[in-house]
Order: C-alpha cells, then sequence, then structure tokens
C-alpha cells in the first residue's frame, strides 16, 4: 500500500510541471491509475482462475455489483446538487476507464464536440442533426472496427457497448434543448405543434458541462443501460424527487431484492442454457440434419440464452440505480424510469409490438421519443425508419438488418390481423379479450403466444447468425419457408378489408 501511495504522488508530481508535453501527461496519468489498475487486475485474474469465466466478464459484474454499496452511501450521506453530481461522474469515469481504458475517449470526444455545437447553435435544427448524423456515424466506425477486431458473442465487456449507450443519450440532449425553445415560442403563442411528451422531456436551457458529462456517466447504468432522459437525471441530482408529500420516501429495498433475484435466477439459466444453446451450436452442421421443427426450437433456445446474457447486466443497473434512490415515477408509484429488463413480459409475451416495447425497455423509449415521433410519416415508413435505426445502433452485421426489417413488417401485419380476427371472435370487447368469451380468450392467447415464438425462433435468428453467409445458409436449409408464409399472408390481407377500431372511429 505503501510502495501504491509513494507512486502516485510522485506521478502528481509530475504532472504539475508546466514543460510536459501531451504524450508524456498521457504516460503520467497512466501511471497515477496503474497501481490501483494492478491490484483491481490482479484480483480479477485470480478470481477468473476459480470460476472459470473470462476476468473482463468478471469485472464488469463486481463493478455492477458494487454500484448497490455505492448507490446507499449516495442516497444517504451525498448532498443533492454540486456533489451529487461529481459523485456520480467520478465513480462513473472509474468504472469505464477500469472496464475499457483508453478507449472510454471515443465516448469523451463525441461528447464535447456536440456540447460545443450546442452552445454555438442552441435549440437549432442544425445541432440536432449534427449530432445525430456525427454520433451514429462515429459509432458505425466503431462498430466496424470492432467486426474486424473482436470475438463474436464474447461475454467480455465490450467497448462498443458503451459507445452505443453514449450516442443516444448524446443525440437526446440537443433534442430536449430544442424542445425547450420550441416549448417556449408555443407558450409565446407560437403555431408549432408538440407532442405532449416532447414537452415533458425538455429542458428549458443548455446544461452545464458537470451536469452533461454526469448525466453521460451516471455510474449504476453507464456500464449497461437504461438510457434515459437528462431532465430525469437532473431533477434526481438536484431534488428530492422520490419523497412525497409527507416526506417519506417509497420503498426501495423490496424493488432492488426483486432485481437481485432475477439477476441470481438469469445467471443460472444463462448457465445451463449457454453449453448447449450457443451461437456455434446453432451454426453447427449438425443442426442441417434436423427436421424442422427441431431447428426452430434450438433458434428459439439460442436466442433465449442470448437475451439472457444482458438480462443479467440489466437487473444489476436496475438495482443499483434504485439503492442509489433514481428512476421512481411519482404517478405511477413504481421505479419503472430506471426500468430494463422485463423478462416476464418478454417470455411470455403474445404479440411483435409487446416483445419490442418490453424488450430493452429505454432503448425502445428512446427509439420512440426521438426517432418514430419525429420522422413524420405512414405508421409503416415511421416502423421500417425506427427499426433501421435499430439496427444501425447495433452493428453493422447484416443478420441485424434482415431482424429489424422483418420485424416492422411482421409487426405491421399481426396489427392488421388482430383487427380482422378480434371482432369477429370478441364481438363484445375486441379490444380487451378479458371482459368477452374466456373459452376463446384463452386458446386464442396461447396460439398468439405460439405464433410469436414461431416469429422469434425464425425472423429473430439473425441476432445469433450475425453474418450475410450465416444468415442465408440457416435460411436456406429452412427453404426460406417463413418469408413464404408471410408474403402469403400479406397478399392475402390486400384483398381483406381491415375494420376500424372504437379509437379510431372516434378520432373521425
Amino acid at each position: 500500500m505503501e510502495v501504491l501511495l509513494d507512486n502516485t504522488l510522485n506521478s502528481i508530481s509530475q504532472l504539475i510541471r508546466k514543460d510536459t508535453s501531451l504524450r508524456e501527461y498521457q504516460i503520467m496519468i497512466e501511471e497515477i491509475g496503474k497501481p490501483f489498475g494492478n491490484v483491481v487486475y490482479n484480483l480479477m485474474d485470480r478470481l477468473s482462475e476459480v470460476s472459470g469465466l473470462p476476468s473482463g466478464a468478471l469485472l464488469l459484474i463486481v463493478l455492477m455489483l458494487i454500484g448497490s454499496p455505492l448507490g446507499l452511501i449516495q442516497r444517504y450521506l451525498i448532498p443533492k446538487g454540486f456533489l451529487n453530481n461529481l459523485y456520480s461522474l467520478t465513480l462513473g469515469l472509474t468504472f469505464c476507464f477500469l472496464c475499457f481504458q483508453w478507449f472510454t475517449l471515443h465516448s469523451i470526444i463525441p461528447a464535447l464536440l456536440v456540447y460545443f455545437i450546442m452552445l454555438i447553435a442552441p435549440g437549432s435544427k442544425f445541432s440536432c442533426l449534427f449530432s445525430f448524423l456525427f454520433c451514429f456515424s462515429y459509432l458505425l466506425i466503431v462498430h466496424i472496427y470492432q467486426m474486424y477486431h473482436s470475438e463474436i458473442n464474447s461475454i467480455n465487456p465490450d467497448w462498443s457497448v458503451l459507445q452505443m449507450l453514449m450516442t443516444l443519450k448524446i443525440i437526446s440532449v440537443p433534442l430536449n434543448v430544442r424542445d425547450g425553445y420550441r416549448l417556449k415560442k408555443k407558450i409565446n403563442g407560437s403555431d408549432d405543434r408538440m407532442l405532449k411528451e416532447h414537452e415533458m422531456l425538455a429542458i428549458d436551457n443548455i446544461p452545464n458541462i458537470l451536469d452533461y458529462f454526469g448525466y453521460l456517466f451516471y455510474y449504476p447504468t453507464v456500464l449497461a443501460g437504461p438510457v434515459f432522459n437528462i431532465k430525469e437525471y437532473l431533477v434526481y441530482t438536484y431534488n428530492d424527487n422520490t419523497k412525497d408529500e409527507n416526506g417519506k420516501e417509497p420503498p426501495f429495498v423490496f424493488e432492488a431484492f426483486k432485481r437481485f433475484l432475477f439477476f441470481l435466477l438469469c445467471t443460472i439459466l444463462f448457465n445451463i442454457t449457454a453449453i448447449y444453446y450457443n451461437r456455434a451450436n446453432l451454426l453447427a452442421p449438425l443442426i442441417y440434419n434436423m427436421s424442422v421443427p427441431e431447428i426452430l426450437f434450438h433458434s428459439w433456445l439460442s436466442i433465449f440464452e442470448r437475451r439472457i446474457k444482458y438480462y443479467t447486466a440489466w437487473y444489476l443497473s436496475e438495482m443499483a440505480a434504485i439503492v442509489a434512490g433514481f428512476g421512481y415515477d411519482k404517478t405511477t408509484k413504481r421505479w419503472e424510469k430506471v426500468e430494463q429488463a422485463d423478462f416476464i413480459g418478454v417470455e411470455f409475451c403474445t404479440t411483435p409490438k409487446e416483445l419490442t416495447n418490453r424488450w430493452n425497455i429505454g432503448v425502445s423509449k428512446w427509439l420512440r421519443y426521438y426517432v418514430y415521433t419525429r420522422v413524420g410519416g405512414s405508421r409503416l415508413v415511421n416502423l421500417i425508419v425506427t427499426f433501421t435505426v435499430s439496427a444501425l445502433w447495433h452493428g453493422v452485421y447484416p443478420g441485424y438488418y434482415t431482424l429489424w426489417v422483418f420485424m416492422a413488417i411482421i409487426s405491421s401485419v399481426h396489427t392488421k390481423l388482430h383487427k380482422i380476427l378480434r371482432p369477429l371472435l370478441f364481438k363484445k370487447s375486441p379490444e380487451n379479450l378479458w371482459n368477452d368469451n374466456l373459452f376463446i380468450a384463452v386458446p386464442y392467447k396461447i396460439l398468439a403466444y405460439m405464433t410469436n415464438g414461431l416469429c422469434v425462433s425464425y425472423f429473430v435468428v439473425g441476432f445469433n447468425t450475425l453474418t450475410l453467409h450465416d444468415t442465408w445458409n440457416w435460411y436456406k436449409n429452412l427453404y426460406f419457408v417463413g418469408h413464404l408464409a408471410l408474403f402469403m399472408v400479406i397478399l392475402v390481407l390486400q384483398f381483406v378489408k381491415v375494420p376500424p377500431t372504437n379509437r379510431e372511429k372516434k378520432l373521425h
């Protein structure tokens, strides 16, 4: 410990010299962090030998686990305001540099540039377009780099994940600032129409640099999400926003413990499924000797294994944020602002829309607030643009694009099918099945669940196959049966009149 302190103090004394070059500064900063980093990395290597897990994955899990006790400190000991902000930022940067080292700078560079653009063109369309195009272009370069320099489906932490999360956060800030400017004009008599959800997320002014980076690097969520809004972070940082009118805090211990139990469940399920139902087995020659139902079942389990890996990280993030006091919605009286994972909602969903809304909830909300509601086209056009942006965000592997484009089409087809079938089967209450005939509603829901599962097994396989070669071969082995069935359904629907829902009737 004494040697560690001596080395650190030595490096700091060198750092304050005036005749130091940029490269020398970098070396000195590395020397300051090196003793602490070596202690952490050596500990992870020892734990890796015992557990059999990669040291990088262990480090990620450990950092996310200690986020909860650090959250308790923030909740009870760190005062609101400047110190609260500094605490969040310092821990967030520490977590990132420990996990991703100097690759963390790739998240800081776009953030600084977008902040500068906001300062010179506050509330402008240019600042919003620039942030979107620049950040996504930067992210695509990162994805291309990672495609050639990282192992597919590795469980070690990938710095491109940090870049993905930062991209969404950075892009949202100029849009929130612009919405704030539009809201001021609207209050002053402008005809500028705004959606209610845009008004709710608008901020009055450009945040100061500490608020901005505190939001971007908020430590409970910086490594795995969820993505949230800067307005929610500012309210949390400067106000006791969770307390009710009597000054009491909402119960959080049970909610945090519930996330921890889901984390344990998902860890167990991942260790079971990862052995047999992983990407390598999905593409193994053995699978091509199976029947079509066997291949689809194997595909469903391999996609389930992939989802489980994300659940484990998301539940830890949620737990740390809840313990720190972030994410409570006074209106619903639930910790839903920090909700990212919904195991029950995803695994037992009956429609593609439920699946996309309940999977990666923070990103789904972001896509709705900042893409879908701002495109301005028809529902199908908005869906395709939104799913395409989602595919670009996930990466450059062709499998992502086949997945999201077909999910947009399936979602549109599914909505039409329900509009046709429900009035025929449920004449009393087509929009609320459980108020109608339960003898029909239960089989209908079971059939919907099975159909949705088949769609996931077939069309979501691109999330695992990834490359064009592997995706094409997998579908070719099934004779593209799902694509042909989808084409036939779309063709039939062209000749069927879709009745309007009760809500659509009221609007007209």
